[in-house]
């Protein structure tokens, strides 16, 4: 028994059985809030004190008062003096735990069936020796019943660990009654190597220490392979690619150091960041801009070739793919770009088309197919063929000439109409064939001034070469 302030619930008196309860020697409980001895919340220890007004109880309460024994105690309150109540405390720890445990005992048996039916099971001792152990632990193990039990949990841990320091501490820890839990390798029968997801559960005793550790673990081997091989694959592209990884609305997450060389940042200077950064001057604030990002929210996947601003303001070229990645709900989460640098071949490409574009405005270029149809000319083309002049020429003695004159003049065309490259063919048609026109040039191919403002539209080379080639063998015409 025990008297108690009602206002500041301390106690001002006790004898040995209420000290017993509390854990504590007599000096201790003296002057000590209810609460801190029997380690309740406020309210609880409110709805005691408060009742003594009149007699009033038993009330049960569930305390701890030495931290280690949940305990169940039926307190009665009396008031005795104003502002004092007296209390009497008497531990059902065991009664409630008797009264409780067959209904208890069904709930708990029901629980761990459910579990068994779906997670691997196995159950130890304190030191770690297996107690018992579930089927499908047994297959996913390769074991049987007979094999492991009796044995201790480390026949199923990766030599190097078991013996490791960490491994003790682990087995520490669960015989303190500290729950572990996490994802383990583990090595089967045949020594494969196996991927858990589990959790270790100290089961507590009457007395509230640790009595055994029952684990309950779900097989993730699968996953795990299939998340090394996405990882490896990852790595790879990382290597030979740059990439960078954005959140939906276009918040730089992360980036490979490929990136980052090729566009001159380091990775704190763009890490939470948006891709604009990156984007020409203005153009991050057109529509087309914010459809880009639209697309990628709709889990569309964008590639092509971007135009870029490295750091220092320096035009890059990337050929790359935007690719957003799903979550568990199946909506985008993320989107990872890969890309490569070619802006080495946009600026050759660039000087090639000048090139061409400054050919096309002083000289006569037309570009054929291979089968003589027409793709292009330019402004100053001119008529190539005077058919009557050609078709009243005799044909070369070799029958052959004529067709290479034709074809080469369309290979010609077709990859690029370079100048150097059509008088060189020209040179060879005219020693080949002797088809020539005035100032002894060919007749086929004419780069220089125009003549007159005729055009030919489409040109059929191919019908040309057979109507050319099919007229009676003469000599070669004199030069």
């Amino acid at each position: 028994m025990a008297t108690v302030d009602v206002t500041t619930a301390t106690v001002r008196s006790a004898d040995t059985g209420f000290c017993a309860l509390s854990g504590r020697p007599d000096d201790e409980v003296i002057g000590e809030p209810l609460g801190v001895l029997w380690g309740v919340p406020s309210q609880a220890v409110q709805s005691v004190v408060g009742a003594g007004q009149d007699v009033a109880g038993p009330i049960e309460v569930v305390a701890w008062p030495d931290s280690e024994r949940q305990r169940v105690l039926a307190v009665t309150a009396a008031a005795v003096d104003d502002g004092v109540v007296l209390l009497a405390a008497e531990d059902r720890t065991t009664e409630s735990a008797d009264q409780a445990s067959p209904r208890q005992a069904v709930e708990d048996r029901a629980k761990v069936t459910a579990l068994g039916r779906s997670q691997a099971v196995i159950e130890f001792d304190l030191s770690g020796t297996i107690l018992e152990v579930n089927q499908n632990f047994l297959a996913t193990m390769g074991y049987t019943r007979e094999e492991v039990v009796g044995q201790h949990h480390r026949i199923f841990v990766p030599d190097q660990e078991a013996r490791g320091p960490g491994y003790r501490d682990f087995w520490n820890r669960l015989s303190d009654g500290q729950y572990q839990g996490g994802v383990y390798l583990r090595v089967a029968k045949d020594g494969r190597p196996v991927w858990l997801r589990a959790t270790y559960n100290p089961i507590l005793g009457p007395d509230g220490r640790p009595v055994k550790i029952v684990k309950f673990a779900a097989d993730i081997t699968a996953d795990r392979q299939r998340t090394a091989e996405f990882e490896g694959k990852i790595a790879a592209v990382s290597r030979s690619r740059a990439m960078i990884e954005f959140d939906m609305d276009g918040t730089i997450l992360d980036a490979n150091q490929n990136f980052l060389d090729t566009m001159g940042y380091t990775l704190d200077e763009i890490v939470g960041r948006h891709h604009r950064m990156f984007m020409p001057p203005g153009s991050a604030d057109r529509q087309d801009y914010s459809d880009f990002w639209k697309r990628l929210g709709r889990g569309d996947f964008v590639p092509g070739e971007f135009k870029r601003m490295a750091k220092g303001d320096r035009e890059v070229w990337l050929l790359a793919s935007y690719n957003p990645v799903l979550g568990p709900d199946g909506r985008p989460s993320k989107v990872f770009k890969f890309a490569a640098d070619i802006t080495e071949e946009q600026h050759r490409t660039a000087e090639f088309r000048s090139k061409v574009a400054a050919i096309s405005r002083s000289q006569a270029v037309i570009e054929f197919s291979l089968d003589g149809g027409m793709f292009t000319h330019s402004r100053t083309t001119i008529p190539l063929i005077d058919l009557p002049a050609l078709l009243n020429r005799r044909r070369p003695a070799d029958p052959e000439a004529g067709r290479v004159l034709l074809v080469t003049v369309g290979v010609g065309a077709t990859v690029g109409l370079v100048v150097p490259e059509l008088h060189a063919i020209e040179q060879s048609v005219e020693e080949e064939s002797g088809v020539t026109g005035p100032a002894g040039r060919p007749r086929l191919v004419s780069v220089g001034t125009p003549r007159d403002n005729r055009l030919l539209p489409n040109l059929d080379l191919r019908g040309l070469a057979a109507e050319y080639l099919n007229r009676h063998p003469v000599a070669s015409p004199e030069r």
